[in-house]
C-alpha cells in the first residue's frame, strides 16, 4: 500500500508539475495563430467551453501561487470571453465561441465553473474586474433556477426529443459560486439562493449512502449514475456553509459525503476510480475539509491522488488520459483539453495546500 504522508507530500513538486502541464497543453493544443485551443489531439475542432473553463480554473489557481502569471491568466480570459453572448436579455457563456451565425447553446454548469475561476482570480489579485465578471456569470447560472419546483436546469435550450433535467452538476457548482461570492460581498441574495439549492439537492438527489445522483427529469425520473464531482461539490458547499454559519451540522454533512466518496472512488495506491474532469473536484474537497477540521486523513489521500496522477496517469511524453486509475507506460496517443487541464488544477491545488501546511 502506498500512502502519501503529510511530510512526504511537502517534498513533492506539485507547483512545478502544474506549470509543466500547462506548457504541454500549449504545445499540443494551442492555436498556431490567434487565441484559442483545440478540443482534442486531432487539432480539428475548437474547444468547448467546459475544457476552457477547467483551464481557466487551473490558471486562476496558478495565479494564486505566482502573481507574475497574470498575463497568462488574462490571455485565457480573452479566450473564454469569445464564448460570451447576450441572448434573451442576459449574458452568459456559450458552449462554443460566438460568431455572427452562432447558435445559442448555453449550459448553466459551464457558467458556474467559469464564475468559480473568476472568484479565484479575484482572491489572487484583488482586481474587481474579476469579481464583476463573477457576478454576471453567477446571475446567468441563477437564471436557470426552476422557480416553481427548485433546482437548476442543466442547459438553457433543449432539443425537442430531450427531456429537460435538473442536474447535480448545475445545482452544486452554482450554489458554491454563490457562497464564495457571498463571502466576499455579503450580499444576502446569494447566500439564500445557495441554501435553497442545497436543500433542494439533498431532498431530491442525495442517496442514502451520502452520495448524489446525477439528475432528475421533468417527469420525476432520477438518473442514478454517480459521478465523483456530483458528490465533491456538495462537500465544498457544506464547508462554505460551515465557514459562514459555524453550524456543526454542515461540517457533519461534508464529512459524511467525503467519507462516502473515499469508499466509492479512492484506492489505497492513490488511484481515483473516476474521470479526470471530475476527479480534481474531489481532491479539492478533501483538501478543504482537512483544512477546516484539522484532520489530515482527507488531505493525505488528496496528495496521494495527485502523486499517482503524475506517476501513472501521465504518459512518458507528458500527456494525460481520462481515467485517474490508468497506468500509462506507453505514450498517450489521444487526449482532450479537459484531461491535462484537470490535472493542472489538481497540481496547483495540492501546491496551495502545501503552502498552508507549511504556514501551520
Amino acid at each position: 500500500m502506498f500512502f502519501t504522508s503529510s511530510i512526504y507530500a511537502s517534498e513533492l513538486p506539485f507547483k512545478k508539475w502544474g506549470f509543466e502541464t500547462l506548457n504541454q497543453i500549449d504545445k499540443d493544443l494551442k492555436f498556431e495563430q490567434g487565441l484559442g485551443y483545440y478540443e482534442d489531439s486531432s487539432r480539428e475542432e475548437v474547444s468547448f467551453a467546459w475544457g476552457n473553463a477547467i483551464l481557466l480554473l487551473a490558471k486562476a489557481q496558478a495565479l494564486k501561487l505566482d502573481d507574475s502569471f497574470k498575463k497568462e491568466f488574462d490571455e485565457q480570459l480573452k479566450i473564454i470571453d469569445e464564448y460570451f453572448i447576450v441572448s434573451d436579455g442576459i449574458g452568459g457563456y456559450n458552449c462554443l465561441p460566438v460568431h455572427k451565425n452562432t447558435d445559442v447553446d448555453r449550459y448553466y454548469d459551464d457558467n458556474a465553473w467559469i464564475a468559480m475561476a473568476f472568484i479565484d482570480a479575484y482572491e489572487a489579485s484583488g482586481n474587481k474586474k474579476y469579481l464583476k465578471k463573477a457576478k454576471k456569470t453567477i446571475d446567468y447560472s441563477l437564471s436557470g433556477v426552476d422557480k416553481q419546483n427548485g433546482g437548476v436546469f442543466w442547459r438553457e435550450n433543449w432539443p425537442e426529443d430531450d427531456k429537460k433535467s435538473k442536474n447535480t452538476c448545475s445545482v452544486a457548482p452554482t450554489a458554491f459560486s454563490c457562497l464564495k461570492f457571498y463571502q466576499i460581498t455579503k450580499q444576502d441574495k446569494y447566500f439564500n439562493e445557495a441554501k435553497e439549492l442545497m436543500q433542494w439537492l439533498d431532498t431530491t438527489l442525495k442517496d442514502e449512502d451520502g452520495l448524489y445522483f446525477d439528475h432528475i427529469t421533468e417527469d420525476g425520473r432520477i438518473g442514478r449514475r454517480k459521478w465523483s464531482y456530483n458528490s465533491a461539490m456538495p462537500v465544498r458547499c457544506y464547508i462554505q456553509l460551515y465557514k459562514i454559519t459555524e453550524k456543526e451540522s454542515y461540517l457533519q454533512k461534508a464529512a459524511e459525503t467525503a467519507d462516502a466518496s473515499i469508499e466509492r472512488w479512492y484506492e489505497d495506491n492513490g488511484e481515483l476510480k473516476c474521470k479526470a474532469m471530475f476527479g480534481f473536484t474531489l481532491v479539492e474537497a478533501w483538501f478543504e475539509l482537512s483544512e477546516v477540521t484539522g484532520n489530515p486523513k482527507w488531505k493525505n489521500k488528496a496528495f496521494d491522488v495527485m502523486r499517482n496522477v503524475h506517476e501513472n496517469v501521465m504518459g512518458p511524453k507528458g500527456r494525460y488520459s481520462n481515467d485517474w486509475d490508468d497506468h500509462n507506460r506507453r505514450p498517450v496517443t489521444s487526449w482532450q483539453l479537459l484531461y491535462p487541464a484537470a490535472a493542472a488544477r489538481g497540481y496547483f491545488s495540492a501546491a496551495e495546500y502545501q503552502n498552508i501546511q507549511q504556514e501551520n
